[in-house]
């Protein structure tokens, strides 16, 4: 974690609310099968997720490319995730 602490206190900040409003945006489509604030949830532990390989490894668009293409472009994923089961 002290990784994750320096590069929080290096990092733009703003790359990070810009991921967690554009997982939030593609999510709200979604309120019909789920509540806001479960929607609100997955973007924050995204963007979270997308932080962290960020501070292990480096910033790297990559790391952004992957989370999406294995979780926002898999509606089988996304419904698990968002699912109390």
């Amino acid at each position: 974690m002290k990784k994750a602490a320096a590069y929080a206190a290096a990092c733009d900040r703003g790359r990070y609310d810009r991921i967690y409003q554009y997982i939030l945006f593609r999510r709200l489509e979604q309120t019909a099968e789920h509540e806001f604030p479960a929607l609100a949830v997955f973007a924050r532990l995204s963007t979270e997720f997308i932080f962290l390989q960020d501070a292990l490894f480096g910033f790297d668009p990559e790391h952004l490319r992957r989370w999406s293409e294995q979780i926002e472009y898999s509606t089988e994923n996304v419904s698990r995730l968002l699912s109390s089961e």
